[in-house]
């Protein structure tokens, strides 16, 4: 249960990469934060696609064979990693 909780936090993190990774890109402003967008760019478009799906994939297999009840996992966390899966698959 402790990895799956880490798991959600850390992705969580990667996917807050990939939405400011996309928003440099939107707003152009690369040039002048080109040492933060490095980071960002490997944290949010390489690590947080896979990561996020294999970590929403084990979280719900857990939840649906009750290894894991809904009160044990931050929940909100679980969910706004399947929002931004959402948006990571569409954009």
């Amino acid at each position: 249960m402790r990895l799956v909780k880490f798991l959600l936090k850390f992705v969580f993190i990667c996917n807050l990469c990939y939405l400011a990774g996309w928003l440099f890109r939107m707003t152009e402003q690369s040039e002048r934060f080109a040492w933060i967008v490095k980071h960002v760019v490997v944290l949010g478009v390489i690590v947080a696609p896979p990561a996020n799906v294999v970590t929403s994939i084990l979280a719900i297999i857990l939840l649906l064979a009750r290894k894991v009840s809904w009160a044990e996992l931050p929940g909100y966390l679980l969910v706004l990693n399947l929002i931004i899966l959402i948006v990571q698959i569409l954009v």
